[in-house]
This record gives C-alpha cells, structure tokens and sequence, in this order.
C-alpha cells in the first residue's frame, strides 16, 4: 500500500455555463510514501484553464505561477490520466483539509463530467488527523506552518504555496505523526461530491460555536447520512445531564462501528 500525499493550487474564476464562480485547478502536486513511509516518487504538474486564461493578481503573488506557465500546462483529464495511472490501486490520498478533495471533485464535476474520482479510493485528512498530536488551545484549525512547527519540522525547508513543496511538507508531518491503527481510524471512502459536502459540513459545524441540543441532533443526523454510505455503522444520541454526570451536559452522542464503540463526542457548559 503507498501513502499519496496531494496538494492542489486553483484559481477562482467566473463559470457562465454553472453561473457562479469555481476553483479552477492549475496545478497538482503529490508524494508518494510507502509502506515503511520512504518517499517512492513524486508527482507535480501544472494545468491548462479552462475557465480564465488569466490568473487573479493574489494567485500570481502567492504561488508565483505566471499566465505563460499555465498556458504551457497539459489539460485537466490527461493530468488526471496520468496522476491515476501514478497512484495505482492499492492507496490512500491524503490532503491538508478537505478543500482540495472537494475542488478536485467539484472540477471533475464541471469539467470532465463524473462525479467520481476513480483513483481514489480511500482518502484521510490530514489535517484533522495530524491536530491529535499538536497544541490546539490557542486555535481551532492548525493551518501546515503551524502544525510543522508543533511536530518540530522546520515550515520554510519547503516553499509555501506550490502544490509539490506543501505536499512534501505534509508528508513530513504524516511521517512524524504515523501510527497506523490511528490512521485508519481517520480513513474514509470517497465516492461522489455529496459525501464530501457533507464531511465538510460536519466539520464546519464542529468548529462553530453553537449552543443548545441541536447541534447534537444535526451533527448525529450528518454523521448518520455520511455513514450510510458504509457498512456496520450505528450513530447513537443519548439524552443530556443524566445521573452521574460531573457537569452540565449540552451535547452526547457515539459511534459504534461493527458493534463496537469508535467514537465519542461530549459537549459540557
């Protein structure tokens, strides 16, 4: 099994065909580690748009990627032919939060016209994964400089905003971080655009401030259509401020997995 460690770079552009604006992919990046998390291989690619065949002024500063570059870049479904052909069968996609998954999807939603990515099929984020070893009193969302710095990998070994360099610098926190049973924990399918929107609201929600059993039941009621898509899972909500509880409760539920407890969320005021 091989680890692929991606990164994309998009540029926002204006789509009159869907009549709202789009994050047009230009370019991709990944590491490929393997089982022992040695570096196999790497993948970087930039894409020909679409869309806009300029890029916006803050995209040109931040990555600088030039107009000249991405006009000399392939398009979107040969780059994808051929970074499926690269993954291979046997391998779980990691991205830094689930933005880039869920703009990849979107792209190959409006632009390739399949609401599947056929290469992945397990995905992790590592974001969310990686903020189980780090500090995270002072921040609701460890950003990649951030948690380099927590797990002691220095942020600027790597140019920032270039889909290879944020890659390798992810794949450094993966290899710091790594315990396998753990990861698997975080490992989820990835079969169409609607199962990430509704990862994506889980996680919105989680990292707003709410009050009240609501939250309880829309994020049971998230949890439980997002599960659906898996076999032998079971999203249980119990009543709050039972006898024995040592606070006031706002928020109780759980997870079993094939009958077993996987995992716990409890809210106290």
């Amino acid at each position: 099994m091989y680890y692929i460690i991606m990164d994309l770079e998009w540029n926002n552009a204006y789509m009159k065909s869907a009549q709202k604006f789009v994050n047009e992919i230009i370019e991709i990046g990944a590491v490929k580690l393997d089982e022992n998390l040695e570096q196999v291989d790497t993948f970087s690619e930039l894409i020909k748009p679409i869309v806009s065949k300029k890029l916006r002024s803050k995209i040109k500063d931040l990555t600088h990627i030039t107009n000249d570059d991405i006009r000399g870049g392939k398009p979107l479904s040969k780059v994808m032919e051929e970074f499926s052909s690269w993954v291979g069968e046997d391998s779980v996609i990691l991205t830094w939060g689930d933005t880039d998954i869920r703009t990849l999807l979107s792209n190959y939603k409006y632009f390739l016209h399949k609401d599947t990515i056929d290469c992945i099929k397990k995905y992790v984020d590592l974001q969310v994964y990686c903020q189980q070893f780090i500090n995270m009193e002072n921040v609701q969302q460890a950003g990649l400089s951030y948690a380099a710095e927590c797990l002691g990998i220095d942020p600027e070994k790597h140019p920032h905003h270039r889909a290879l360099d944020d890659s390798l610098l992810s794949a450094e926190c993966l290899i710091k971080t790594f315990e396998a049973e753990k990861l698997t924990e975080f490992t989820i399918g990835v079969t169409d655009t609607e199962a990430a929107r509704l990862l994506s609201c889980i996680n919105t929600l989680l990292r707003e401030n709410h009050e009240g059993e609501i939250l309880t039941l829309v994020v049971a009621g998230l949890f439980d259509q997002y599960l659906a898509q898996e076999e032998n899972y079971e999203v249980q909500v119990h009543p709050v401020n039972q006898a024995g509880a040592s606070s006031k409760e706002i928020s109780d539920l759980d997870i079993y997995r094939s009958g077993e407890h996987f995992v716990a969320n409890e809210l106290k005021d």
